[in-house]
Protein backbone atom coordinates (compact mmCIF):
# COMPACT_ATOMS: atom_id res chain seq x y z
CA UNK A 1 0.00 0.00 0.00
CA UNK A 2 1.30 3.45 -0.91
CA UNK A 3 1.53 6.31 1.57
CA UNK A 4 -1.50 8.52 1.44
CA UNK A 5 -0.28 11.76 -0.04
CA UNK A 6 -2.65 14.56 0.89
CA UNK A 7 -4.22 16.71 -1.80
CA UNK A 8 -2.53 20.09 -1.85
CA UNK A 9 -4.74 22.82 -0.45
CA UNK A 10 -1.65 24.93 -0.64
CA UNK A 11 0.96 24.67 -3.34
CA UNK A 12 2.98 21.97 -1.50
CA UNK A 13 2.03 19.05 0.73
CA UNK A 14 4.24 16.25 2.04
CA UNK A 15 4.01 12.93 3.85
CA UNK A 16 6.91 11.90 6.12
CA UNK A 17 8.28 8.37 5.64
CA UNK A 18 10.47 7.56 8.62
CA UNK A 19 10.57 3.77 8.88
CA UNK A 20 13.09 1.74 6.87
CA UNK A 21 10.37 -0.12 4.93
CA UNK A 22 8.45 3.08 4.05
CA UNK A 23 11.67 4.80 2.96
CA UNK A 24 12.64 1.80 0.82
CA UNK A 25 9.23 1.76 -0.84
CA UNK A 26 9.05 5.56 -1.31
CA UNK A 27 7.26 6.36 -4.56
CA UNK A 28 7.82 2.96 -6.20
CA UNK A 29 4.79 1.81 -8.14
CA UNK A 30 3.21 5.23 -8.52
CA UNK A 31 2.41 6.36 -12.02
CA UNK A 32 2.08 10.04 -11.13
CA UNK A 33 1.85 12.57 -8.31
CA UNK A 34 -0.27 15.64 -7.84
CA UNK A 35 1.67 18.85 -8.52
CA UNK A 36 3.35 19.94 -5.28
CA UNK A 37 2.73 16.62 -3.49
CA UNK A 38 5.65 14.55 -2.32
CA UNK A 39 7.28 12.44 0.34
CA UNK A 40 9.97 13.25 2.88
CA UNK A 41 12.41 10.40 3.49
CA UNK A 42 14.10 10.79 6.84
CA UNK A 43 16.81 10.06 7.76
CA UNK A 44 18.11 9.75 4.21
CA UNK A 45 21.14 10.87 2.19
CA UNK A 46 20.61 9.20 -1.17
CA UNK A 47 17.82 7.95 -3.39
CA UNK A 48 17.40 5.79 -6.47
CA UNK A 49 14.70 5.57 -9.08
CA UNK A 50 15.16 1.90 -9.90
CA UNK A 51 11.80 0.46 -10.86
CA UNK A 52 10.08 3.86 -10.95
CA UNK A 53 7.76 4.80 -13.78
CA UNK A 54 8.31 8.55 -13.83
CA UNK A 55 11.08 11.12 -13.40
CA UNK A 56 11.15 12.99 -10.09
CA UNK A 57 12.60 16.13 -8.55
CA UNK A 58 14.76 15.59 -5.45
CA UNK A 59 15.49 18.15 -2.74
CA UNK A 60 18.18 17.32 -0.17
CA UNK A 61 17.90 19.08 3.20
CA UNK A 62 20.48 19.09 6.03
CA UNK A 63 19.87 18.75 9.78
CA UNK A 64 19.55 22.54 10.12
CA UNK A 65 16.70 22.39 7.54
CA UNK A 66 18.75 24.11 4.83
CA UNK A 67 18.40 22.95 1.24
CA UNK A 68 21.79 21.52 0.26
CA UNK A 69 21.12 20.18 -3.22
CA UNK A 70 18.34 20.04 -5.80
CA UNK A 71 18.20 17.45 -8.56
CA UNK A 72 15.61 18.16 -11.21
CA UNK A 73 14.02 15.42 -13.32
CA UNK A 74 15.95 12.39 -12.11
CA UNK A 75 14.91 9.74 -14.62
CA UNK A 76 14.13 6.09 -13.80
CA UNK A 77 17.10 3.81 -13.07
CA UNK A 78 19.34 6.61 -11.77
CA UNK A 79 20.64 7.48 -8.30
CA UNK A 80 21.58 10.68 -6.52
CA UNK A 81 22.89 11.61 -3.10
CA UNK A 82 24.26 14.34 -0.86
CA UNK A 83 26.54 13.50 2.06
CA UNK A 84 25.36 16.55 4.09
CA UNK A 85 21.67 15.66 3.77
CA UNK A 86 19.50 14.50 6.65
CA UNK A 87 16.15 14.56 4.79
CA UNK A 88 15.24 13.96 1.14
CA UNK A 89 12.06 15.21 -0.52
CA UNK A 90 10.81 13.40 -3.62
CA UNK A 91 8.32 15.23 -5.84
CA UNK A 92 6.99 14.91 -9.39
CA UNK A 93 9.36 16.16 -12.07
CA UNK A 94 9.02 19.91 -12.49
CA UNK A 95 7.42 20.42 -9.07
CA UNK A 96 10.52 21.65 -7.21
CA UNK A 97 10.38 25.39 -6.53
CA UNK A 98 12.21 27.87 -8.71
CA UNK A 99 11.50 31.35 -7.34
CA UNK A 100 12.32 32.68 -3.88
CA UNK A 101 8.60 32.93 -3.06
CA UNK A 102 8.05 29.30 -4.09
CA UNK A 103 11.01 28.18 -1.98
CA UNK A 104 9.59 30.04 1.02
CA UNK A 105 6.21 28.33 0.61
CA UNK A 106 7.94 24.96 0.04
CA UNK A 107 10.01 25.36 3.21
CA UNK A 108 6.92 26.17 5.29
CA UNK A 109 5.16 23.04 3.97
CA UNK A 110 8.30 20.99 4.64
CA UNK A 111 8.52 22.20 8.24
CA UNK A 112 4.75 21.72 8.72
CA UNK A 113 5.09 18.06 7.64
CA UNK A 114 8.04 17.45 10.00
CA UNK A 115 6.21 19.16 12.85
CA UNK A 116 3.09 17.06 12.16
CA UNK A 117 5.20 13.90 12.36
CA UNK A 118 6.62 15.02 15.71
CA UNK A 119 10.10 15.51 14.30
CA UNK A 120 10.30 19.27 14.70
CA UNK A 121 9.82 20.84 18.12
CA UNK A 122 8.03 24.22 18.07
CA UNK A 123 10.27 27.19 18.78
CA UNK A 124 10.27 28.31 22.40
CA UNK A 125 11.86 31.70 21.83
CA UNK A 126 9.62 34.52 20.65
CA UNK A 127 10.91 36.18 17.53
CA UNK A 128 12.90 33.17 16.36
CA UNK A 129 13.42 33.68 12.60
CA UNK A 130 12.72 29.99 11.98
CA UNK A 131 9.32 30.18 13.65
CA UNK A 132 7.12 30.66 10.62
CA UNK A 133 3.73 30.66 12.36
CA UNK A 134 2.55 27.40 10.85
CA UNK A 135 -1.09 27.81 11.72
Amino acid sequence: MHPSIPPCRRRYGFVVLETPWKRLRGLLGRRSLLPGAGVILTPCRSVHTCGMRMPIDIVFVDAALRVTRVVRELVPWQASGCCRARHVVEMAAGAAPITVAEWHEWHIAFRRALRGAGMLVPSTQAGDPLDDELT
